[in-house]
């Protein structure tokens, strides 16, 4: 079946993020961008989220922001997936250290909802997410060098 134009929009919101991701060593995987630091055994994920009351005509999403360290949770991850290598390619935002919602990093300072459609004013829905990406989340996820730069961030309840 062919998608919609809500769809189409949302898929292209999403492959135009990743590509400030991709010099930067990020892997994408569906909704998700992956970056994991092999020596430092830690990483960090973009994930969209989308509402589950979507509909193919109207879709409601957020960003999610994990930083992942290897032995943090990790046991279920070994116990289940029993091979590292998958586990360092897909970490999920739930087996992060800390986590945030991009309406936190941003200046909206409170859990921030995107939404789609097809008489979205899509350029200007862009725009504002590149420049939360470019202004925002890039240069938190720049300050992230080592374990101990994860570890310097409160541990926090899902998304807040």
């Amino acid at each position: 079946m062919e998608k919609t134009k809500t769809e189409k929009y949302f898929d292209d919101l999403v492959s135009h993020i990743f590509t400030f991701f991709k010099p930067l060593g990020y892997k994408k995987k569906g909704n998700n961008f992956r970056y994991y630091n092999e020596e430092g055994k830690w990483g960090e994920i973009i994930n969209f989220q989308k509402n589950r009351w979507n509909t193919k005509l109207h879709i409601k999403f957020t960003v999610n922001i994990g930083l992942y360290m290897e032995n943090h949770k990790n046991d279920y991850n070994k116990h289940f997936l029993n091979d590292t290598k998958s586990v360092l390619d897909s970490f999920t935002i739930h087996l992060c250290y800390t986590q945030r919602r991009i309406g936190f990093i941003t200046n909206y300072k409170e859990d921030k909802w995107f939404e789609v459609y097809d008489l979205v004013d899509y350029e200007k829905l862009k725009a504002t997410l590149e420049r939360d990406f470019v202004e925002f989340v890039i240069p938190f996820l720049d300050r992230i060098k080592t374990k101990e730069d994860i570890l310097s961030l409160p541990p926090t309840a899902p998304f807040s």
